[in-house]
């Protein structure tokens, strides 16, 4: 029997099966638990896969989970759209959370399929699934994608993070560049200090890495390795100009899987609430990570060692990162957490792998 599953077959046959997952890298590795347990639980079935990024299906290469796959931006969910995917009767939706997109839930719910499951985020939507569990921001993304699938008898006793990293990507993070991505006098350190375009507000000011990327340095002989996109790699350049010890540069430099097989060899990593993060979490590297104006409860790593560092102030979470802080001063949330902080955490980690 799969690891995790428990016994018991599915009260439902399944010949073909959607599952439709929108958004980023980040969600796409949370929903892996669920996608898997879907795998499992129909091996004879085929699985679509149904996205709005190519980052997302990229998320999910290499893991063997779907058949075929789908990349439809979010405004392409139109009524063509449900005409041609009506075309197939589907004996299973689901609509992965979050899912917020009235459009996508109206798509999904036209569609023909003895079982539809999505969350509650809208009544009049919801009428058209078998199945809405109620979205609840106390509980991890992880644990609400599985209960879409609580009806279907799939129950997943131990989830955990999918994350692929190819050979050839094992190759780069070993050779990358010039040998220098090894472990010197000491440890690795992975940074993520971005976060996607469209929410750049969640992420802990650049120059405050500086601090820590020198301290950990000075004491555990850390290399400092900076990922993250093209559009990041003056800012980085800047930051590590300004580092006493050793660093490297990868921003707009790796695919996705080069970038997880870095984080795969490092000792630590650090960064924001981003998908990088959670690509840490899949394949195992500790990690600390930066909350500001999200919810680490929902989505924090997902992973045993970890530390999440948050700052105590009374307006947190408010998930307005895509819009002006109200607050004063503003994204104190991000401002009142303090390099100390990271590097006390940080060294709890490092030293709970030495042991």
């Amino acid at each position: 029997m799969p690891q995790g599953l428990r016994a018991g077959s599915p009260p439902l046959r399944a010949a073909r099966i959607l599952v439709i997952k929108l958004y980023g890298l980040g969600n796409m590795v949370l929903f892996t638990p669920a996608l898997r347990a879907l795998r499992q639980a129909y091996p004879g079935a085929e699985l679509t896969l149904l996205v709005d990024t190519d980052l997302a299906l990229d998320a999910a290469a290499g893991l063997d989970l779907y058949d075929r796959s789908f990349v439809v931006p979010l405004h392409r969910f139109d009524d063509s759209l449900v005409a041609r995917f009506r075309t197939h009767c589907y004996d299973i939706v689901i609509v992965s959370y979050p899912m917020v997109e009235e459009r996508v839930a109206r798509f999904a719910g036209l569609l023909r399929g003895r079982y539809k499951a999505c969350h509650a985020f809208d009544r009049c939507q919801t009428a058209l699934f078998e199945h809405h569990p109620p979205i609840d921001l106390a509980r991890h993304e992880v644990l609400m994608n599985l209960d879409l699938l609580g009806p279907l008898g799939i129950a997943v006793t131990e989830p955990r993070l999918w994350f692929a990293v190819d050979g050839a990507s094992r190759e780069y993070a070993e050779s990358v560049p010039g040998n220098v991505v090894r472990k010197q006098r000491g440890l690795n350190v992975v940074y993520a200090i971005g976060s996607s375009r469209a929410q750049q507000l969640k992420r802990w000011p650049a120059q405050r890495y500086r601090d820590v990327c020198d301290r950990l340095w000075r004491r555990y002989g850390a290399t400092s390795v900076f990922l993250g996109t093209g559009d990041e790699e003056k800012e980085i350049g800047a930051l590590i100009a300004t580092l006493r010890g050793p660093a490297v540069n990868l921003a707009g430099k790796t695919t996705l899987h080069q970038a997880g097989a870095v984080i795969a060899r490092a000792g630590l990593f650090i960064g924001g609430d981003t998908g990088l993060m959670h690509v840490a979490a899949a394949v195992g590297t500790p990690v600390v990570a930066i909350f500001g104006p999200t919810i680490e409860r929902k989505n924090g790593p997902w992973c045993l060692r970890h530390r999440t560092v948050t700052a105590g102030v009374p307006c947190r979470p408010c998930y307005r990162f895509r819009i002006d802080c109200t607050h004063r001063p503003a994204y104190e949330c991000f401002s009142a957490i303090r390099a100390d902080d990271i590097i006390r955490v940080a060294g709890e980690l490092i030293d709970e792998s030495s042991r």
